[in-house]
């Protein structure tokens, strides 16, 4: 067969087309992989699957970074822009800089392009990450068939087969920059040069693609190998570490444009959770899944019915499965055969990184001593790493066999043991979570049962297979065997795929069309950043990191509680809560859509037939212990309160939280409210009580009230049978209200459930998913302090502006910096207006402005990257 440098055309054939085979499904439409039908919230119609579970991905961002904002940034790139600026996402904030979207990606990210563009992603990177490992074991001197395993078993690994967002994006560098490494160390051994520009371009590739976690940690199993060859390279040592730091050099001077902008914005920015992740850890039953990566069922099964394993699948990024890990341990624990010295590196990496992310207490203080390792999520984005050693050593092990170094059969039978009893081990840590899951999903009871009957064939199999005197043919079926393995256990995810639903497009059309410069608030439907999908802005955003001139002005007026990473579409502070915080701030919802048009939102879109002026509200606490008042002991229970409403508003029902104790009252509780010298009454019946959760009492006619009005209830218990309980807050001394049946010091815990009176808000869209309000005063994108200038707009970033006398110009865009503009061709600086947005003084006349942004000392960076390519010529020069 014909061969290209040891490599046959049939091994690089079946490197790029089984991914494609195995995603075929997804890529004919038969089971759709689009984010757009799970995570988007614009599904319409009921979608089905074969195998319940998402298609390919654990994490959300794979639809509301890596796809939407993905495709922002191919979009810009396709209409020669460079994707520095993302207009569309809340106030406006940086794209590139954010990096987990790989706008700078070339020339993958131009693949998110297409509505399919993460599943082609996934499979391009599938194919580079098997053909430079294939690369790196003929370097290391793997056979032939061999190394076509570990190229197939990496390009089907864990990482590959859950996540479909950043987190893959660097993985097919590793074995590329291990290549360079070891291509490095043997040219340096034969005194020729060369071998360093790999690393440069692995690293660069690394970086750019865009997820700094994974490429950090990569780099850093990387560095331990660099170290072990520089250590036992003997009299070329110091040559061979000058290559290698060259190189390393090199490809952060070609990925500055990346890495630079990032470094910039984090001073400025609100990291969230990644400032210090030092106490992150595996969870309990995540050991289970790293073996027996299907033991809890499909991708997030049941994550609607027991929250707690969406945790767990959210904290284990990847799986190893018990197949590759026998093994892999056959590899280490051998004395025969090539790279015992590599073997021993992984082995330690493995070790060591698997005690770290298990939150081993001197392990983890050792490893958080590396500089950023505490800003990482160490134990889920090391798990690439992790794989690809195995992988490695997979190929190793197999490659024992062709020169009679395989295992003993004492050998194989102790590691099968070991195998065996960790895996038992980690089931029964998983054991409650499995337990309840067959309780409530019954559909759940074949996945443990299957995947423990999957893992035994496969290590049996390898044990017999692997065995002395097995042969070529012993070699040629523990080959296929893992590879089957790997590819099976990639492909349930496949399945998952949907069938059916559409995406509605009507409802982000009638968005382009009519929303000009000003912003939308999506309230339970559209998920953040698809605005930036459709290039439609939107209020709504998810991201890290986050400028903290955004997370300031949202906190301060929108909701003080938020997730500062995320304003996501589940409410509009109290709207859609079922039970207020009483010792958070209260803001109605008149006050929240005012402070939405000042931040230039003008319209509201939420499901169909929902309103958004109707929230519950909570009698002002402060922070401390709740107390349960038995109803048994008192007759009536009497407060008033303040409710903080600004602004009319109709109380419709009003919810008291009580305490079952697990049991099943009965009898009716009387509710009455009075405010302005009117009053209303409403009963409820116990029996529909729920331990510590609201009874809502549904008023006979709902309460008119007044800004600043107070709210005077009774509550009166009849008869009742069964112990029940009121609970209550404690409230500040300035705001006891006289009441009786209430312990000093605290008020009954009382919700009401109010519709504000709003005027000017106007239906202007519905359709079968979605309504559109119209908010009646929006503040416009463009606008000026006296009015003394009319604008002719072309874009968001250039317009004309006449002038009757100097003024100043207002442009409700993110404050950040790296703004600028020019006025005639005149420089101008940028200020920062209301804490937030940008300004610029007008001169009095017909002006031509523009706008633009770029991260600052970008020039530095483009003449960093210039030079790195420069460098690749130097060779070049010398040898001619």
């Amino acid at each position: 067969m014909t061969r290209i440098r040891g490599v046959t055309v049939c091994s690089i054939a079946l490197i790029v087309v089984l991914p494609i085979l195995v995603q075929l499904p997804a890529l004919i439409g038969w089971l759709s992989a689009n984010p757009l039908f799970r995570d988007a919230g614009l599904n319409i119609g009921q979608v089905s699957q074969i195998v319940p579970g998402f298609p390919g991905w654990i994490d959300p961002n794979a639809g509301a970074t890596t796809q939407a904002l993905g495709h922002l940034a191919a979009e810009d790139w396709l209409h020669g822009e460079l994707p520095w600026w993302n207009p569309y996402a809340a106030l406006g904030m940086p794209l590139a800089a954010e990096m987990q979207n790989s706008a700078l990606f070339l020339p993958f990210v131009l693949l998110l392009h297409f509505a399919d563009g993460l599943l082609y992603l996934k499979i391009n990177l599938q194919i580079l990450a098997g053909l430079s490992m294939l690369a790196l074991l003929h370097e290391i001197g793997v056979g032939r068939r061999e190394r076509l395993v570990g190229a197939l078993l990496l390009e089907f690994c864990g990482a590959f087969a859950w996540f479909g967002h950043a987190p893959i994006t660097p993985i097919a560098f590793l074995p590329l920059l291990v290549l360079g490494i070891e291509r490095c160390a043997r040219l340096s051994r034969e005194g020729r040069p060369g071998g360093w520009p790999m690393i440069a371009i692995a690293i660069a590739g690394s970086i750019v693609a865009g997820f700094p976690e994974t490429a950090f940690l990569d780099g850093l199993l990387a560095l331990a190998i660099a170290a072990w060859r520089v250590v036992s390279a003997g009299s070329v040592r110091l040559a061979l570490a000058r290559r290698i730091i060259g190189g390393g050099i090199v490809g952060l001077m070609l990925s500055a444009p990346a890495w630079l902008p990032f470094a910039e914005s984090l001073p400025v920015s609100y990291l969230g959770q990644n400032a210090d992740l030092r106490g992150a850890h595996l969870m309990a039953a995540s050991y289970a899944l790293l073996l027996l990566p299907y033991l809890l069922g499909s991708l997030l099964y049941g994550p609607e019915t027991i929250h707690a394993s969406a945790e767990i699948w959210w904290h284990t990024g990847g799986y190893c499965d018990l197949a590759m890990v026998f093994v892999a341990l056959v590899a280490i624990t051998g004395t025969g055969g090539r790279q015992i010295g590599l073997r021993r590196v992984f082995a330690g990496w493995l070790a060591l990184s698997l005690l770290k992310a298990a939150g081993m207490p001197v392990i983890s203080q050792a490893f958080d001593l590396i500089p950023f390792i505490r800003q990482t999520l160490f134990h889920v984005y090391a798990s690439p790493g992790w794989e690809f050693a195995l992988c490695v050593l997979a190929a190793l092990a197999l490659d024992d066999l062709r020169s009679n170094a395989g295992p003993s059969r004492l050998r194989l039978g102790a590691l099968a043991t070991a195998c065996v009893v960790a895996t038992v081990v980690a089931s029964l840590k998983a054991a409650p979570l499995m337990r309840e899951l067959a309780a409530r999903l019954p559909g759940y009871r074949l996945y443990p049962l299957l995947s423990a009957a999957w893992a035994a064939v496969a290590v049996a199999g390898l044990c017999f297979l692997l065995a002395p005197g097995r042969g070529t043919f012993g070699r040629r079926a523990a080959s296929s065997l893992l590879v089957v393995n790997g590819i099976a256990l990639f492909a349930i995810p496949v399945l998952s795929g949907t069938v059916g639903g559409n995406i509605d497009t009507g409802l982000m059309k009638f968005l382009q069309d009519r929303a000009g410069f000003e912003r939308f608030y999506s309230m339970f439907i559209v998920a953040p950043n698809y605005g930036s999908y459709f290039r439609v802005a939107s209020l709504n955003y998810t991201a890290v990191p986050v400028p903290v001139a955004l997370t300031t002005r949202l906190a301060r007026d929108l909701d003080p509680d938020m997730d500062m990473s995320g304003l996501l579409s589940d409410r509009l502070h109290n709207i859609g809560r079922e039970t207020a915080d009483p010792a958070s701030e209260q803001i109605n919802a008149a006050t929240a859509i005012a402070r939405l048009e000042r931040l230039g939102v003008g319209y509201l879109v939420m499901p169909r037939g929902f309103d958004p002026l109707v929230e519950t509200m909570s009698v002002q606490a402060i922070p401390g212990a709740l107390m349960p008042q038995s109803l048994a002991t008192v007759t009536t229970m009497t407060g008033s309160l303040s409710t903080g409403l600004t602004g009319n508003a109709d109380i419709q029902q009003v919810g008291i939280v009580v305490g079952t104790y697990g049991g099943h009252p009965r009898g009716l509780l009387t509710v009455t409210v009075c405010a302005g010298g009117t009053c209303s009454t409403g009963q409820a019946d116990l029996a529909g009580a729920v331990d510590n959760k609201p009874l809502w009492v549904v008023l006979a006619r709902p309460l008119e009230t007044r800004s600043g009005d107070r709210i005077d209830y009774r509550i009166v218990p009849g008869p009742l049978t069964g112990p029940v309980a009121v609970w209550t807050v404690p409230i500040g001394p300035g705001n006891q209200p006289a009441s009786s049946g209430i312990p000093p010091g605290h008020a009954a815990f009382v919700l009401l459930r109010y519709r504000a009176r709003v005027a000017g808000l106007e239906l202007v869209y519905r359709d079968a998913l979605a309504d559109i309000v119209r908010l009646p005063d929006p503040a416009p994108y463009l606008a000026t302090e006296q009015g003394r200038c009319v604008f002719q707009v072309q874009s968001r970033q250039d317009l004309t502006a006449t002038c009757t006398g100097t003024d100043r110009l207002i442009r409700r865009e993110l404050f950040f910096p790296g703004w600028s503009a020019a006025i005639s061709g005149r420089d101008v600086g940028v200020d920062r207006f209301d804490d937030s947005f940008q300004s610029i003084p007008l001169p009095a006349g017909r002006s031509r402005i523009r706008f633009s942004y770029a991260p600052p000392n970008i020039g530095w960076a483009w003449a960093a990257m210039l030079l790195g390519f420069a460098a690749f010529a130097l060779p070049m020069r010398r040898r001619t």
